[in-house]
């Protein structure tokens, strides 16, 4: 596996970027993509060479409920990390 490649398996920034280069990206719908975008943008300003793994329920959660105020933005949050931690095949092991 490759610097990069590794890099971009534990750092959300790369991770980002690797998912908007992807087919199934591409073919989301413009507002969809918006949407994530600006989840994206979150990310990488405030999480961006974070390891991928270490993320837990409880940060996502916490993330959700400091947007409250931003309902849509807020309900995207869980979305969006799913989707990237698909590609990484850490889906599911956020723990609380």
């Amino acid at each position: 596996m490759s610097k990069k490649s590794s890099a971009s398996k534990t750092s959300w920034s790369l991770l980002i970027e690797e998912m908007m280069q992807t087919d199934k990206w591409a073919n989301y719908s413009p507002r969809y993509q918006a949407d994530l975008e600006e989840v994206f943008e979150d990310l990488v300003e405030k999480i961006a060479k974070a390891d991928v793994a270490r993320l837990t329920q409880t940060d996502i959660y916490d993330a959700m409920d400091k947007n409250r105020h931003r309902v849509r933005f807020a309900n995207y949050i869980p979305t969006a990390i799913s989707m990237l931690s698909k590609l990484t095949g850490h889906g599911q092991r956020c723990t609380g």
